[in-house]
């Protein structure tokens, strides 16, 4: 009887657990004593791959490589667990580069063996799962990483003949920059601008969130300490008792940036987790501004505009954001088709 094939609690076997201690000399035993356990998965899906690489498990992990390799069962790296995460899909996700480098020389000798552009069943990609959280201190190191290696595996595809016979990744390595003339090196605006060509979208997109963010925070605050502050006496605005017209334009211009800030906030979180609870947040913010603006205006028919303001304005601002943005589209729709005419004639 073969009892490396045995299962106990959620479907694990001898390996499973071998691969969750990081137990090298024992997976080698069951390897040897039953290769086809290697095959086995968990009641989630996992193979002894996804256990080694969920419980950081390096040395089982390599263990388990070189042993795929000198059997020619490669192609088990590709597997699946429930959630459709492959080995590299749980390596990225946890930031582990010691491991995504160990899984990505698979392409170097084998082109193509790594589905390096996988989807799960979120329809996330590697990628996609390191942009995820793009504030951790080595995401650009993972992220490097990750380009290098499908590019060269998309090189090797095409050109079969020519073979990388370096790692996958060098410590001293950096990205290919751009090809500037003097004059642009000189031109700052011309080398900081955006370009949409190799942008990522959710870099973008966050991005756009965070000077959203710091636009909505600053305008908010200015309301909360106009310029010249408020008076004691009344609790008003000391720049509307000197001079209204003064007051009535600034606060327009501040009014009018804050909530174009939340509209932002409100499109670039769109479809995020708990996205209505934020909207509820986002509602309640301009809300309490509202209240703000009219309790440090002067009582009578300022008063009385800015009341009216606080009722036109969140309306008003989400229609004409929409029609200024519909505007532009249909300007800028035969503009980038004929460019793109352009380009490909």
């Amino acid at each position: 009887m073969n009892f490396g094939n045995l299962k106990g609690k959620d479907g694990m076997t001898p390996l499973h657990c071998a691969c969750t201690k990081g137990r090298v000399e024992t997976i080698t035993y069951l390897l040897a004593v039953s290769c086809i356990t290697i095959l086995e998965v968990t009641i989630r899906g996992e193979t002894v791959l996804h256990v080694a690489v969920k419980n950081h498990q390096f040395q089982a992990l390599e263990t388990l490589m070189e042993w795929l390799k000198n059997n020619n069962q490669l192609e088990i790296i590709n597997l699946m667990d429930e959630d459709g995460n492959t080995i590299l899909h749980l390596a990225a996700a946890r930031r582990n580069r010691q491991m995504l480098e160990l899984l990505l020389k698979c392409n170097v000798t084998n082109p193509g063996m790594l589905k390096t552009n996988a989807k799960n069943k979120r329809a996330l990609t590697v990628f996609d799962l390191v942009l995820f959280f793009p504030c951790e201190t080595s995401y650009a190191d993972i992220e490097m990483v990750l380009k290098y290696a499908v590019a060269s595996s998309h090189q090797a595809e095409t050109q079969v003949s020519v073979q990388s016979e370096h790692p996958v990744l060098d410590n001293n390595m950096s990205p290919t920059p751009r090809n500037l003339s003097p004059e642009e090196v000189l031109d700052w605006e011309e080398y900081f601008k955006f370009e949409w060509e190799g942008s990522e979208r959710n870099r973008v997109r966050s991005d756009l969130l965070v000077v959203a963010v710091l636009m909505a925070s600053g305008t908010y605050q200015a309301v909360l300490s106009p310029p010249g502050g408020i008076s004691e006496k009344n609790g008003l605005a000391n720049l509307a008792s000197h001079d209204a017209i003064t007051f009535i334009w600034f606060m327009l211009s501040n009014t009018a940036g804050f909530f174009i800030s939340l509209i932002t906030i409100g499109i670039l979180t769109n479809n995020y987790p708990l996205f209505w609870e934020l909207y509820v947040a986002i509602l309640a913010m301009a809300v309490t501004y509202d209240s703000a603006m009219i309790s440090i205006s002067p009582p009578g028919r300022i008063r009385l505009f800015f009341v009216c303001l606080s009722i036109v304005m969140p309306i008003y601002i989400p229609f004409l954001s929409y029609k200024i943005r519909k505007w532009y589209k249909g300007r800028l729709g035969p503009f980038a088709y004929r460019l793109h005419r352009q380009q490909n004639a």
